[in-house]
């Protein structure tokens, strides 16, 4: 293509007819959803090599990319990501759990360490991730709007999964809680 119909390189698209620099806030913040989106595609490649854990634990991460695409597409037109959750527990459900986990998954709170494994170093990064993703969203969407509220709970999710990955082939019972 010529260059007059190629945008310049410092002025992308949000939408169609919108162009921001590379420096917008929103824009940045569709980077940190890529990457984020990116990271749990990764971690789905890259959980449970031996494939020792329940398949529910993978379930989940599905369910965290899933949870991934409605917030960008939210993002992209404006409206609410309808959210179905993770592992049949919904976003306030799972907020609710990673407060508790000791009443809810008989375990204290995971702090994510080496010597727990890869497993859990790929949840605790999805999770700091998330955090992040949020973080940014802070800075040009409002607190209460949908995406931000979405992506608070979102890292709740893998922090939920860290209790039964380091519990490993203890937990056969293919639910969480």
């Amino acid at each position: 293509p010529s260059a007059s119909v190629l945008q310049p390189l410092r002025t992308p698209c949000l939408a169609p007819a919108v162009q921001v620099t590379k420096t917008d806030q929103r824009f940045m913040l569709r980077g940190k959803l890529d990457t984020l989106l990116a990271t749990v595609i990764l971690a789905q490649t890259q959980f449970d090599p031996k494939d020792r854990l329940p398949g529910f634990l993978k379930d989940c991460l599905n369910d965290l990319k899933n949870w991934v695409l409605q917030v960008l597409a939210a993002e992209v037109d404006g409206g609410e990501p309808e959210i179905s959750g993770m592992g049949g527990m919904d976003a306030t459900t799972l907020h609710t759990v990673s407060l508790a986990p000791e009443r809810y998954l008989k375990t204290g709170h995971c702090m994510a360490d080496a010597s727990l494994g890869g497993n859990v170093a790929l949840l605790n990064w999805l999770r700091a991730l998330a955090r992040e993703t949020e973080i940014e969203a802070l800075r040009s969407l409002p607190a209460d709007g949908g995406v931000c509220v979405a992506l608070n709970r979102l890292s709740s999710a893998p922090y939920v999964l860290m209790p039964p990955t380091n519990s490993g082939a203890n937990n056969a019972s293919g639910k969480l809680g």
